[in-house]
């Protein structure tokens, strides 16, 4: 192998005059952690950000095993912990919602929690960016989980990167992986300094020995035995020869074993009388120190006993720095060291090791040649040279493939009851009400308060109002119903946005603001605990009722017509009320019965949002009146919904990007939780007065959109906080959390808990 190669082909090096600036998310361990990947990945990164200048690149670092943290640097943007499966999860939140075009992983089976690292299948799935995988590790002969993990690998990925040619072959022949999806990027090394290298063997007291050298993070499997071994046969005609065996011991032996492993041998080399000739660099190097330890030495061993070892990035150090290299013949020596340069022994065999060691030290011209051979290979595969490779490949995977073909995953239905949390609840709420937006998680105080929010809140209160005693968020309610009562005008209309000042910024609200108003006060007047709460609500909805008589639009209509439901349960013989109610419902039924035709059996020629609260209007207005034909426009129209959004075993929801048009396909994004609260409101509510239990099930499979199932099986519901995510999107879901998504979740989650734990429904 000589070089970059590009589905098995070499490529030239050069940009070819385009700017690179696809922006990536790196997901690996990362310094200052001590490991290998770690390393790589921070060369990777800077020869990258090198080849495509921008600031958009990060790192997604991985921590684990144990509650080791680090202290990273500012390029980690995020964390995730290899054993916690949620992690991955909430990577892939991140990840999606961040700008990064492209997402290259880092694959090297240990890094990753799993059998056979599967946890790394959680993040991947649930991206919404292209996916490039570096292999560290092919299996020519693997394990059936670790042959699950590379395959769940393969599917995932728009491309995978091995380093040598022999991991291609055996990825298409053993996995089956898609050549036309496989590079060859070599392992990349620094490039050798100019200049005169520090007269280190001066400093080390090597003046006049053969210094042999091997590194890396120290532990079994190394072949480090048999190069003491070796060292102690060569030593007999060479009694001048150092060995230095440079790097700290594994974390995870270290961790296990603590320095057992070293201890032995040093014991080893004291027991063949060559203690003197053996050096214990017991560190973790930096890669300036190791660069000018590698320019120091004469000979460079690998005497790996694992013959299947796909790459080493140690000998990619070694032949960058132009070492004379003896190795055993794993995979990736026999292809770096072909040609001449280097000396391959038949296998990890002290003996073997020693004869090509004698060779080498009776012939110092012989050693010079195989300097300047892996000199002017290791100028091929430096890192400015690699980062030219990956971001080359980077640009060429977002233009071309901007979703990877994932096949379709399970939809789980939630079986367990869910409880509501409020934590979020709570901290979105102040002294004056709920705010209305956060970013992620945080309230964000620069766009204050709605009164659409803080009638779903006062209702959400209402229904959980036993829960939020328990909790000492009693109070909340009366909170809410406050701001009700400060956002209505003396002509009993209510403003609707307030500036986090507690100024008004308009002058009245929308339509649907004062139908929520008077729905969320019809509620209070049947469910505030303190009767004289319940004084407060019904006085607040007699001054709104001349207001009620101006709202024409579907939606504000339909959540007046619950809010007048409910006041008439609360006081039957209102005749003024029912009236109301009766003219409201007549008029949407009037619109239904313009609209409908064949095919079409809705109020509207569109479907927008909250589409669920009309047909639930009108059952609702049915039990109220006595009115049957309501009852068929509400049984009907929300059967007509559902055909729209249910799709085989899960809702995909109307997007707001379009909505839905008779004869067009609807809007697959962005989904929003109101309409999915909407549903869960309206098929309970069914359930109740159809006296079918159909609805119920329906209302599950609707809550469940909050929970995974939905077009990109993404969770929104936080179920540690009981915040909801703003939305799904083509990319991923909102990782803001603001009142209107996490009310109407909270909603249909206590609506349906409340059911379960009476039985049957609950309204």
């Amino acid at each position: 192998m000589s070089g970059i190669e590009l589905n098995g082909q070499p490529r030239m090096l050069q940009a070819e005059g385009k700017a690179l600036s696809a922006t990536v998310a790196f997901v690996a361990t990362y310094v200052p952690r001590h490991c290998g990947i770690a390393t790589f990945t921070q060369d990777l990164f800077q020869a990258v950000r090198l080849a495509s200048p921008n600031n958009g690149h990060v790192i997604v670092a991985i921590n684990g095993p144990g509650k080791e943290r680090f202290d990273y640097p500012g390029e980690v943007a995020f964390e995730l912990h290899r054993d916690r499966p949620d992690d991955y999860r909430r990577a892939a939140d991140y990840i999606n919602f961040s700008d990064a075009d492209v997402v290259c992983v880092q694959h090297e089976f240990g890094i990753f929690g799993g059998a056979g690292g599967l946890h790394l299948v959680e993040l991947l799935r649930n991206l919404r960016k292209p996916v490039v995988s570096t292999l560290h590790t092919v299996l020519a002969d693997p394990e059936l989980h670790y042959r699950q993990g590379m395959a769940a690998v393969g599917r995932w990925s728009n491309v995978m990167v091995c380093m040598t040619r022999h991991s291609r072959d055996v990825l298409i022949k053993t996995y089956g992986i898609d050549p036309g999806k496989v590079e060859v990027i070599p392992h990349g090394a620094p490039p050798a300094p100019a200049g005169e290298s520090k007269n280190l063997r001066r400093r080390f007291d090597l003046v006049g020995r053969h210094v042999l050298l091997t590194f890396g993070l120290l532990s079994p499997g190394k072949g480090i035995e048999t190069a003491i071994e070796a060292v102690a046969v060569a030593a007999r005609r060479h009694p001048d020869i150092t060995y230095m065996i440079v790097g700290a011991t594994h974390p995870e032996v270290k961790r296990r074993h603590g320095e057992d492993y070293r201890v032995n041998l040093q014991r080893l080399a004291l027991e063949r009388g060559v203690r003197q000739n053996i050096a214990f660099y017991n560190r973790y190097v930096s890669k300036d120190e190791l660069v000018e330890l590698l320019r120091m030495c004469d000979i460079y061993l690998i005497p790996y006993p694992n013959l299947n070892q796909a790459v080493s990035g140690t000998l990619s150090y070694a032949m960058a720095q132009g070492c004379a290299v003896v190795s055993t013949p794993f995979p990736h020596a026999r292809e770096v060291l072909a040609d001449g340069r280097g000396v391959l022994i038949d296998r990890s065999d002290p003996q073997s090791l020693a004869d090509a060691l004698l060779e080498l030290l009776d012939s110092p011209e012989r050693i010079t040649q195989l300097k300047n051979r892996a000199m002017e290979y290791g100028r091929t595969i430096t890192w400015p040279a690699v980062g030219q490779a990956y971001a080359r490949l980077f640009e060429r995977v977002n233009c071309q493939a901007v979703h990877v073909e994932r096949p379709a995953l399970p939809i789980y239905t939630t079986e367990t009851v869910v409880e509501p949390k409020f934590d979020h609840l709570y901290r979105l709420t102040d002294d004056t009400g709920i705010l209305q937006h956060a970013i992620c998680r945080v309230p964000n105080r620069f766009h204050g308060y709605c009164t659409d929010d803080n009638a779903r809140a006062l209702q959400v209160a209402m229904v959980n109002q036993e829960e939020l005693d328990q909790q000492g968020l009693g109070h909340l309610s009366s909170r809410y119903l406050s701001f009700l009562h400060l956002a209505q005008r003396e002509d009993g209309r209510f403003h609707n946005f307030m500036s986090y000042q507690r100024q008004w910024q308009d002058d009245v609200g929308s339509g649907d603001c004062q139908g929520r108003a008077v729905w969320a006060l019809g509620t209070a007047m049947l469910d505030m605990p303190d009767p004289l709460d319940r004084i407060l609500a019904r006085q607040l909805f007699d001054r709104a009722v001349p207001v009620l008589r101006d709202l024409h639009s579907p939606r504000s209509r339909a959540y007046a017509m619950l809010g007048l439901a409910a006041y008439l349960q609360a006081c039957p013989d209102s005749t003024l009320i029912r009236r109301l109610l009766a003219d409201h419902a007549a008029c949407l039924a009037d619109l239904y019965q313009e609209t409908r035709r064949a095919g079409w059996l809705w109020f509207e020629d569109i479907m927008t949002y909250a589409n669920a609260k009309l047909p639930e209007a009108m059952l609702v207005a049915a039990a109220m009146l006595d009115e049957t034909r309501y009852r068929t426009i509400g049984a009907d129209s929300l059967n007509f919904l559902t055909d729209q959004m249910l799709v085989n075993d899960h809702f995909s929801l109307i997007g707001n990007q379009g909505w839905l048009r008779p004869g067009l396909p609807k809007a697959p994004f962005d989904q929003q939780p109101i309409e999915a609260g909407a549903l869960v409101s309206a098929y309970h509510t069914a359930a109740d007065l159809l006296g079918n239990d159909h609805y119920l099930h329906l209302a599950r499979t609707a809550l469940d959109w909050f929970f995974g199932a939905n077009d990109l099986r993404m969770r929104l519901y936080d179920f540690g906080t009981g915040g909801c995510c703003d939305g799904l999107m083509l990319n991923g879901v909102s990782l803001n959390q603001g009142a209107e998504s996490t009310l109407c979740c909270l909603r249909a989650i206590s609506l349906m808990a409340k059911t379960a734990a009476n039985g049957g429904v609950s309204r």
